[in-house]
């Protein structure tokens, strides 16, 4: 072996050579591990010389630690529901399939399969199809909601809008300050908000948001994900503080080329 001496009396020199087998094995006793021992039972042959039985043989009838603890004695026995009724009396609701205790007290009262059709949820912009093709919920996108222009609870002054549209409005915040001209000033009013945007190069923004415009001064690294979305989302909040929110959403309806109606309320709807 390698920097070992030809003559080395150590333990691996000595287990390469050969000379630790059998009765030169330290662990060596009277040589019971080579006696071959069988199950008492089935006579089948045993892997460890400690054992009476064989994993089958040990776990039936008597010889199984369970044998006789019924109901209140069974370890499992939870709020008067020993293992038999946990399995066989519950079923579910939909298809008469068995379902566990855990899911009748607990859960849905189905089985997986009917528990998952018709009730999963997803977001509006993620399609409405599953893997199969069949149509699962309907979208929420056309849901109508009520926005708050001054982004306060109390004001009076709402619009209402399919929630796809609202998504759009405070997203689209960022694209008004480029069209007016002005934000590279939102841009350093961010960044004095959020330091901690600019401690990693991860994501890269376009600042005019033409991402065919790749020169070096149009790009803004930023730290994550998240800062980026809170960049164009928080334009929506710059535009309310520097009162020019009611320009920007009558902008925001002529690019969408939508034609608002005014409500009782004073608010729009689409």
């Amino acid at each position: 072996m390698k920097n070992h001496k030809i003559d080395c009396k150590c333990m691996a020199c000595k287990m390469e050579k050969g000379e630790l087998s059998g009765k030169n094995n330290p662990a060596y006793k009277d040589g019971r591990s080579l006696i071959k021992h069988y199950c008492v039972d089935c006579n089948k042959e045993l892997k460890n010389h400690k054992s009476l039985r064989c994993h089958s043989c040990a776990t039936k009838g008597k010889n199984n630690p369970m044998f006789g603890k019924i109901g209140k004695l069974c370890p499992s026995f939870t709020h008067g529901l020993s293992c038999a009724d946990k399995r066989d009396n519950y079923k579910c609701s939909s298809c008469g399939k068995p379902i566990t205790h855990i899911s009748a007290v607990y859960g849905s009262g189905k089985c997986h399969s009917c528990g998952g059709k018709g009730h999963s949820h997803q977001a509006w912009n993620k399609g409405i199809k599953n893997s199969t093709g069949h149509r699962l919920i309907e979208t929420n996108k056309n849901t109508i909601i009520k926005h708050h222009i001054y982004l306060k609870e109390n004001n009076e002054e709402i619009i209402q809008m399919p929630q796809g549209l609202h998504r759009s409005l405070h997203w689209k915040g960022y694209e008004y300050l480029v069209y007016l001209g002005i934000v590279k000033e939102y841009i350093k009013e961010f960044l004095d908000k959020y330091p901690e945007a600019m401690l990693a190069k991860d994501i890269r923004h376009h600042i005019d948001c033409n991402r065919e415009n790749n020169g070096i001064d149009n790009f803004l690294w930023i730290a994550s994900k998240e800062f980026h979305n809170k960049l164009h989302q928080e334009a929506y909040s710059y535009l309310v503080k520097q009162g020019m929110i009611k320009k920007y959403i009558s902008w925001f309806f002529l690019m969408e080329k939508k034609n608002p109606k005014v409500t009782a309320k004073g608010g729009l709807i689409l």
